[in-house]
Parts: C-alpha cells; sequence; structure tokens
C-alpha cells in the first residue's frame, strides 16, 4: 500500500485544518487551562482533524 497526493490537492496550504487545534491545544495545555476529564475532546478533534486532512489530499493505493 502505497500513499499518493491527489491531482488537485495540496497539503502545505490546507495543514491549517489540525495544525492550528494542534498548537491551541499546546498552548492551553502550557498554561493549564485544560481541564483533564475534557481532554479526550481535544484528542478526538484533532485526530478527525488530521484524518480528513490526509483522506482530501492523500489516497492509497495497492502496490504489487
Amino acid at each position: 500500500m502505497k500513499l499518493i497526493k491527489r491531482d488537485f490537492a495540496q497539503p502545505l496550504p490546507t495543514m491549517n485544518i489540525w495544525i492550528i487545534p494542534t498548537f491551541t491545544y499546546m498552548l492551553q495545555k502550557s498554561l493549564g487551562v485544560i481541564m483533564a476529564d475534557r481532554e479526550w475532546y481535544w484528542w478526538l478533534c484533532i485526530s478527525l482533524a488530521l484524518v480528513a486532512w490526509l483522506t482530501f489530499n492523500f489516497k492509497i493505493v495497492k502496490t504489487k
């Protein structure tokens, strides 16, 4: 299996989909703003954003 960039994809400009939430999480975590019982929301949303970004920009093809 191999990851191939889609023809219309622009991975670098669309990285904001997951970069901004990740940096926001890290900033709030370092300041102690994030509550421990709600931290899983961040991990779920950042993971979904990363999967969406990968889906929009890349496709998986089989190799022989």
